[in-house]
This record gives structure tokens, C-alpha cells and sequence, in this order.
């Protein structure tokens, strides 16, 4: 089993209640990474979540619906993400929301992944924490597996770059 991705070894939902207890947990984390916050994530979470729900009688393979899970969430945060540039800004901004919070690390790690291009973003998520394989990610972005690599690399660069970047920040702070 050591060879064998970690979505691999999750049993497989049955139907669409199962699918949502099964999968709602780890869609929610996977949509914080992209969206940035917990408000948003949960946001995105449940609206993939409705799609998969009506799509539950066409999907055949009970395999298929975390792969249709995925491709729903990326898409809609694109479409999301796209609609957010043409916000407009307020004076006051709101207080952030409370959500799960983590090690000052984790923290610095999703504030750096919020900073870089939402195609390197998304392949970072998709490949390193929902552990899909190359081709699976090629699918879900609607890519070759050569962009997937490319976009994987230079997001893992970039992300590299932007957490050094905030330690000096800090540093120069102190």
C-alpha cells in the first residue's frame, strides 16, 4: 500500500450523503488553501458540494466523484476569482473572520500561497495536499501535464521565495 496515493486508500462513498460526510472535511481545507480564508472556503466548499449532490445520478464511477469534486471546486474559484478583481474596496475593511487557527509556520505558509499566481496556487494544492497525480491535476486545470509540472515548479519557487521574503521582513522588523 506504500505505493498508493493517500485518495487512493479513502474508501469510496456510496451515494451523495456519504460522499459529503466522506469528502466535506478535506474539500473544506483544499478550498481554504485557495481562497485564502475560512469564510470563502466554506463558501466554495458547499457550492461544490450542491453540484456534486445534483450531478450524483451522472456520475457512473463512485471513483469519478472526487475527480468531478475537484475539477467543480477549481472552476468555480476561477470564476470566483475573476468576478473578486472587479470588487470594490472599502476605507474600513471587516474584522477577519475566526476560523481554525494553526502554528504561526502555518500561518506564514498560507499567507505566502495566498501571495502567488492562482495557477501555481492551484497546482500546489491540488498535486501536494489532495496528493493528485500529475495527470488527475492535468485534468482538473484542463492543462498538459508539462504546464502542470511547470506551474508546480515555479509555485513551489515562488513560494519559497515569498516565505523567505516575509522572514526578512520580520527580521528587519525586530
Amino acid at each position: 500500500m506504500s505505493g498508493m496515493r493517500r485518495d487512493q486508500q479513502l474508501p469510496v462513498p456510496t451515494g451523495p450523503e456519504a460522499f459529503v460526510l466522506a469528502e466535506g472535511d478535506r474539500l473544506l481545507r483544499a478550498a481554504r488553501l485557495l481562497t485564502g480564508n475560512w469564510d470563502s472556503g466554506a463558501d466554495l466548499t458547499q457550492e461544490t458540494l450542491v453540484r456534486v449532490w445534483r450531478a450524483w445520478g451522472r456520475i457512473r464511477d463512485p471513483h469519478a466523484a472526487r475527480a468531478y469534486a475537484h475539477t467543480t471546486m477549481v472552476r468555480l474559484w476561477y470564476r470566483g476569482s475573476k468576478a473578486r478583481r472587479r470588487e470594490v474596496l472599502v476605507a474600513q475593511p471587516p474584522e477577519p473572520a475566526d476560523g481554525p487557527t494553526g502554528t504561526p509556520l502555518t500561518q506564514a505558509v498560507l499567507d505566502a500561497l495566498g501571495a502567488i499566481p492562482a495557477g501555481q496556487r492551484t497546482a500546489l494544492v491540488l498535486r501536494y495536499y489532495l496528493d493528485l497525480s500529475v495527470d488527475e491535476v492535468a485534468a482538473v486545470m484542463r492543462c498538459s501535464q508539462g504546464n502542470v509540472k511547470s506551474q508546480t515548479s515555479r509555485g513551489i519557487e515562488a513560494l519559497r521565495r515569498e516565505i523567505q521574503a516575509r522572514e526578512q521582513s520580520n527580521k528587519l522588523r525586530e
